[in-house]
């Protein structure tokens, strides 16, 4: 059975990398409660943030994804998580993550 995905639609996801602990942990950085705007240019316009600190890489999932963000907002009923290419502009590099391939892409491009 599939889990269905929580959350609202101006939410985004970043893998941060840069915050790498060891070769197989990193944290998560998801930022959300904002919207996309287009103009002047693709830009989020959240504020709010919550890390996740040394996730196993090799365990990231949709499923882990969603139990995340449970953690921040548990009423939450739909969701979409987004990613950002490293040194790449929204308009560029913005990816969602709809299944477990978005989130080895995800992997791949950090």
């Amino acid at each position: 059975m599939k889990d269905k995905l929580l959350i609202s639609e101006n939410f985004i996801a970043y893998h941060a990398a840069a915050e790498e602990k060891s070769e197989d942990k990193v944290d998560i950085h998801m930022y959300f409660g904002g919207r996309f705007r287009e103009k002047p240019r693709l830009h989020y316009t959240g504020t709010h943030m919550a890390i996740f600190k040394d996730r196993i890489e090799d365990q990231l999932s949709i499923v882990s994804l969603c139990r995340m963000f449970k953690k921040v907002d548990e009423g939450a009923n739909k969701v979409t998580f987004w990613f950002c290419v490293p040194d790449v502009d929204l308009e560029g590099g913005l990816h969602p993550i709809r299944d477990n391939n978005d989130i080895n892409l995800m992997k791949q491009c950090y």
